[in-house]
């Protein structure tokens, strides 16, 4: 376990099919004392990600168009301020 900080987040992506779910299966059945985060909840809408890919944007600008990187930084810092170790983030967006 770690020692220094009590609260770890846990982010995980990558291809599918890869095993990014069992890992965090995994990691939550052994109690591990961290946020799990599962990046597909972040994804931007499908009809954003089209778009960049319709304007030809550079990988960079694709890169960081996939997900919404604000609601992630707002998941993590909610959960750095929680007092207890609960906290799910189990369909916190859809769409």
């Amino acid at each position: 376990m770690i020692q220094n900080n009590p609260k770890v987040v846990v982010a995980i992506d990558g291809m599918p099919g890869v095993g990014k779910s069992m890992i965090l299966d995994l990691m939550e059945k052994g109690r591990i004392d961290a946020l799990l985060v599962h990046m597909d909840n972040f994804l931007t809408p499908i009809e954003h990600r089209q778009s960049l890919v319709d304007k030809e944007v550079s990988i960079e600008e694709l890169v960081a168009g996939l997900f919404d990187y604000s609601d992630i930084r707002n998941l993590v810092e909610q959960y750095k301020k929680e007092e207890n170790n609960e906290f799910s983030t189990l369909a916190y967006k859809s769409g």
